[in-house]
């Protein structure tokens, strides 16, 4: 073991291992800040696809439309949609227009502030077309 001879070579061991044990609060406190963080960011995250979703189901209105080649939109108000029968996956972007994907097709939804709505699709190989509106 080494005695310091000095009064200086003290002081300067004080100072290393009060140096050190800063050293390790601070890699603790950096730590512990992203874990802090981390959760933070995670918690917003969820509670904005929760809030997302239920915004996206609430605002969609009844629709039966068909697309050219057979493709039969529906959704009841407040949702879900549905593409020839089957469930979407919805995407809102803003409260006037969401976008229904499945069964290999994309279905755009515009709302209007007088309450009309116009559907048109695309599907794969970049067809595309303009939806009318089942009576």
């Amino acid at each position: 073991m080494w005695f310091p001879k000095y009064k200086s070579d003290k002081i300067l061991i004080v100072f290393f291992k009060s140096f050190k044990i800063v050293e390790l609060i601070q890699q603790k406190t950096i730590t512990m800040n992203k874990i802090f963080m981390a959760s933070s960011a995670l918690t917003l995250a969820a509670s904005q696809i929760v809030i997302t979703a239920t915004a996206s189901l609430a605002a969609i209105p009844k629709l039966h439309y068909t697309c050219p080649g057979k493709i039969e939109v529906h959704a009841n108000k407040g949702g879900p949609v549905f593409i020839n029968g089957k469930k979407a996956v919805l995407k809102t972007f803003n409260e006037n227009y969401y976008e229904a994907k499945g069964s290999g097709v994309t279905v755009s939804i515009a709302l209007t502030s007088d309450g009309t709505s116009s559907v048109s699709y695309t599907g794969t190989g970049g067809k595309n077309g303009i939806c009318s509106e089942k009576k």
